[in-house]
């Protein structure tokens, strides 16, 4: 993964077609503040103005905001793909972030993840 143009942040990869990213890592990168819930197997995200909890095993993604002019919760949305956890890493698809951020933040060339 690069961020601002030619900083390497990390490793992301491809499962049956979808691309993961390490979610803490990119969140983090993105500005999200990020708390995880063991007992619930989530992860919250948030940045101030829009929000989302990532449930391990579930491809269901809603985010909620709070703004002027932008409220409420969106409709929940597949991926492709679960959250999972596998040594200390949680891994989500990569596309979460184009649905929090606005402008697409994360895009992927060749075979490089840029954020």
């Amino acid at each position: 993964m690069v961020s601002e143009g030619d900083i390497a942040i990390g490793k992301a990869k491809v499962e049956n077609g979808i691309v993961m990213v390490p979610l803490r890592q990119v969140a983090e990168k993105l500005g999200f503040k990020v708390t995880w819930d063991g007992a619930a197997e989530s992860v919250h995200l948030t940045d101030g103005t829009r929000q989302i909890t990532v449930k391990l095993g579930v491809d269901s993604y809603a985010y909620s905001a709070a703004k002027e002019g932008l409220a409420g919760m969106s409709a929940p949305a597949s991926l492709g793909a679960a959250a999972y956890e596998a040594e200390g890493t949680t891994w989500a698809p990569a596309e979460l972030f184009n649905l929090l951020v606005e402008g697409s933040p994360v895009r992927l060339n060749d075979d490089v993840l840029y954020i």
